[in-house]
């Protein structure tokens, strides 16, 4: 074994050696070392040369750093930090030896009786150290080395130096004779002679009782060999030994030693339960009546129950005869011992003799408030480290109630012994849930507030039980009501009591949750949790009259407002979950609306307060009808936009331009989504009377969209005007399809309509019309309105020319004059369109020059089919109009690639009655 040893011994520990191998060296002693820091190797040599060979000033030398050495490793030995640090002990035993031999290196050859006494000091000193350590073979070592001074020892020399040399003569000889019985046994060798008398007899039991004690420490099993040659050693040969006191002591802590050992250490049962047996059979005849015997009777009981028949009742009623004797007024703690030992292997045994133990502390010491307290929560903790939760839980319900009485307690635990015992339940009711057992995990909850403990932090304990008792999935009435009555809940029990009731459907409880949770929390995060929580188990519905009959009822306190968005959040959801049409609930949320914006009006916040509440109650509204529209019963989508309007109407003007046009955006968008609104209610009306009136709802809304885009054009972003110009066209051709189809009767509202597209508007829009007219079947009066709407100032050449080409097709149908007026207007638009020629693109010249010349290709066509109908002096007439209307193109500057010329010449080639193709 390198030496490897702590700080403060290795300078010390390197000159031994290196003086240790100077010696080795200088004496020309042979030697196998391959290390000079290796104790085994050093302890391995011989070292038979001449000390005599050494000058004085070197034995000198090497007796002071000896004589420094062993005082150091004597000193370190009985320091009691390294008691427990077995291999440093060791080295120090080791190191003790070789400064031994320095110091025996060190005599002078012409010593006196003096120095022999010193070194047999030091050997037996040395011998004592390595015995209690357990080391027989080092003892053994040094006393060899001892042993070999004796011939030296004079008959003039003191007495005392010859003691000393006969002391380590026998106690060399008792280990002699012990490494000789050596898996002989101890019937195989003799006891030496010395060992007869009585004073040896004890020294030799003491030594090999020490050996054996130091051994079983370590767990060496060569312990039950020493002490059974120490058994043999103290055995009664006469009566003088039978009555020595210090050997009956030491027979009696031999049997109990002796009987530990074999439990300890010998691991073959069939080896050690007869000699077991045996010793405690002998041990409890000499000693039965002693403390000591007694727990060494348990100890082996114990042990035996796996082995013997009836072995834990054989267990159990010993334990109880330690209880019972009264060994637990001045052993309690050993007794605890034995109860927990019982309970490692038996627990259901041993919870019943553990409850005796404290029933009898509670009737002959009810003033030790302090041991009962320390004794019930022993119990506790051993129920609890119960691997049978339900066990343990059984066991720790009986002590508590058995500490109360029929209507009081008997005896109450202390605030700490309290806390210590909650901790314990809760910790169990932890570990319960994690193993997936949540109703035993209730129960431990539960037990952590029985009336035996003194009040603590209730709310923990009320906690854990809402929580596991959420997690169950079926709870027993009686457990809910318990739950449901408790008071003084923080805001958190009282959101896991409200997740319980709205899993079970107590609505009642549900209730009384949610209006705690309100008047005891400071925001309103709390009931954001209720709505988040109700959403993920599909019960808002539940949620949503109680947070309606708050605000209807004014009860909302100063959460009024946050109140509300959660009602509008909570009827949305419950919106988009159902299938069905809820016009109820939308009256609802049109009457929170409207009462709360009115207040909101009212009241004296802020103004920028004030918009904020409108515009959200507003945008909510719209968003609503958007996501439900399709869901809903119309007029239920019609009561609430018209209720997001009015609240729109509730806004301040005076505002900054930003919000200002925030508003009249959302209210253009309320406006158009009313005007969809009525008139698919008017395609599902049965009657004309209730069709009217849902037409002439849709054109005052679709009036207020258009006077928007009147009002406003300036101040709106052109990629946004384009888009409120799309919505305007579809809303109106939508309208103008739904007058036609379902009350074409009605001219009067389809002209109002016509008439409001003046020229000023859209063309797209009125070509759109212009088609839809044309293929109706439209009287006079609606035709004639289209016809009057090519007036005016032009707003976009090329898109009017394609309102022309519409139109066109519908003046066909009528006189005339109808299509010479067409032609004068396209003579116009064609004059605008050169003055406007240098402003244009190229492709926008060419897009124009080919719309111009759409109108005399269909008139020339025109004549082409009036030729073939026999009419001719109408196809000549007809033909003229068209040539004219190209001949001004062209005379304009436009390239028709002679457009003209060959409708001259096909119409020429018509007269000369030659096939021609239309242009």
């Amino acid at each position: 074994m390198v030496f490897v040893i702590d700080e403060w011994l290795q300078p010390l520990a390197s000159r031994m050696f290196s003086h240790l191998h100077k010696v080795l060296n200088k004496t020309g002693e042979s030697t196998t070392l391959t290390s000079e820091n290796d104790l085994d190797e050093y302890l391995s040599q011989s070292f038979s040369f001449d000390s005599t060979l050494l000058a004085p000033p070197k034995r000198r030398t090497l007796d002071d750093l000896g004589t420094e050495t062993w005082n150091r490793c004597s000193k370190e030995l009985s320091n009691p930090p390294n008691t427990y640090r077995m291999g440093t002990m060791k080295i120090l035993c080791k190191l003790m030896v070789l400064a031994f031999l320095l110091i025996e290196w060190g005599m002078d050859s012409e010593s006196d009786g003096g120095e022999y006494n010193r070194l047999f000091k030091a050997g037996l000193h040395t011998t004592d150290k390595m015995i209690g350590m357990g080391h027989s073979d080092l003892a053994k070592m040094v006393l060899e080395k001892v042993d070999r001074h004796n011939s030296g020892i004079s008959k003039e020399e003191s007495s005392e130096a010859r003691e000393l040399a006969a002391e380590c003569s026998f106690q060399l000889s008792i280990l002699t004779w012990k490494d000789r019985l050596k898996g002989l046994g101890i019937a195989q060798q003799s006891i030496p002679f010395a060992i007869q008398s009585l004073e040896w007899k004890t020294k030799a039991a003491d030594i090999l009782f020490r050996i054996g004690i130091a051994k079983k420490r370590e767990g060496d099993p060569a312990a039950i060999e020493w002490l059974q040659c120490c058994q043999g050693v103290v055995s009664a040969q006469s009566e003088e030994q039978e009555e020595d006191e210090q050997l009956k002591s030491i027979r009696q802590a031999l049997l109990h030693e002796l009987i530990i050992a074999y439990l300890e250490l010998q691991k073959n049962s069939t080896l050690f339960i007869e000699p077991i047996q045996k010793l405690y059979s002998k041990l409890e005849e000499n000693y039965g009546s002693e403390p000591s015997t007694m727990f060494v009777g348990f100890e082996v009981s114990i042990a035996l129950i796996p082995y013997v028949e009836n072995g834990d009742a054989r267990c159990s009623q010993h334990l109880q005869l330690l209880i019972e004797s009264g060994l637990a007024e001045s052993h309690l703690s050993s007794v605890l011992c034995c109860i927990h030992q019982f309970w490692l292997q038996r627990p259901g045994l041993a919870y019943p003799i553990f409850q005796q133990l404290i029933s009898g502390k509670l009737q002959q010491l009810e003033s030790e408030v302090a041991l009962i307290e320390t004794l019930v929560l022993v119990f506790l903790r051993l129920c609890t480290a119960d691997r049978d939760m339900s066990e343990g839980l059984k066991q720790s319900s009986s002590l508590l109630v058995s500490l109360c009485g029929a209507k009081q307690k008997i005896v109450g635990l202390g605030f700490e012994a309290s806390q210590a015992a909650r901790v314990m339940f809760l910790s169990k009711a932890d570990i319960c849930s994690n193993a997936g057992n949540v109703n035993l995990a209730y129960d431990w909850c539960e037990l952590a507030q029985h009336q035996v403990l003194e009040e603590g932090d209730k709310d923990i304990i009320r906690r854990k039980m809402l929580f596991y008792a959420s997690c169950l999935e079926n709870i027993t009435p009686s457990r809910f009501n318990k739950l449901s009555n408790f008071k003084e809940l923080s805001v958190t029990s009282q959101f896991l009591l409200y997740q319980l009731a709205l899993k079970h459907g107590k609505l009642d409880t549900v209730r009384k949750s949610v209006l705690d949770m309100l008047y005891r929390s400071a925001d309103f995060s709390s009931m954001c949790a209720c709505i988040a929580y109700a959403e993920s188990c599909n019960k808002i519905s539940i949620l949503g009259p109680i947070f309606r009959e708050l605000l209807i009822n004014n009860r909302a306190g100063n959460h009024t407002i946050p109140l509300l968005k959660g009602c509008i959040r909570i009827m949305a959801k419950e919106f988009s979950a159902s299938q069905q049409l809820t016009p109820g609930g939308v009256e609802g949320i049109c009457e929170l609306f409207e009462k709360f914006s009115t207040s909101i009006c009212l009241d004296t916040r802020p103004q920028q307060e004030k918009v904020q509440y409108l515009e959200w109650f507003s945008s909510n509204g719209y968003n609503l009808v958007i996501k439900n529209y399709a869901l809903w019963d119309v007029k239920s989508s019609i009561r609430l936009i018209d209720c997001c309007i009015k609240i729109l109407s509730l806004l301040p003007r005076g505002l900054n331009v930003d919000t200002l046009s925030n508003i009249n955006q959302r209210n253009f968008w309320c406006h158009s989504m009313a005007t969809l609104a009525h008139l698919d209610i008017a395609y599902l009306a049965e009657n004309h009377i209730s069709r009217d009136m849902y037409f002439t709802s849709a054109r005052m809304h679709l009036q207020q969209c258009q006077d928007y885009l009147t009002i406003h054009r300036q101040g709106i972003a052109p990629e946004i005007w384009v888009k409120f110009s799309d919505v305007v066209r579809s809303m109106v051709a939508l309208y103008f399809q739904r007058a036609i189809n379902l009350n074409a009767e009605n001219e009067e509202g389809i002209c109002t309509i016509l008439g409001n597209c003046n020229t000023s508007s859209d063309p797209q829009l009125l070509c759109i019309l212009a088609d839809q007219i044309m293929s109706s079947g439209l009287t006079t009066p609606a035709r004639a309105t289209a016809l009057k709407l090519t007036s005016g100032t032009l707003c976009d050449v090329l898109k009017h020319f394609r309102w022309l080409r519409c139109l066109y097709r519908f003046g066909l149908k009528c006189d005339e004059k109808c299509t010479k007026f067409i032609v004068g207007e396209a003579q116009k638009l064609g004059n605008i369109a050169t003055n406007l020629r240098p402003q244009l693109s190229p492709e926008m010249v060419k897009e124009l020059c080919w719309e111009m010349q759409w109108l005399p290709v269909a008139v020339y066509n025109q004549s082409l089919i009036l030729y073939r109908d026999m009419k001719n002096s109408l196809s000549r007439e007809w033909f003229n109009e068209a040539v004219n209307l190209v001949q001004n193109i062209e005379l304009n500057g436009w390239d028709t690639d002679g457009l003209s010329s060959r409708m001259c010449a096909a119409y020429g080639a018509l007269l000369g009655e030659q096939a021609v193709d239309n242009l």
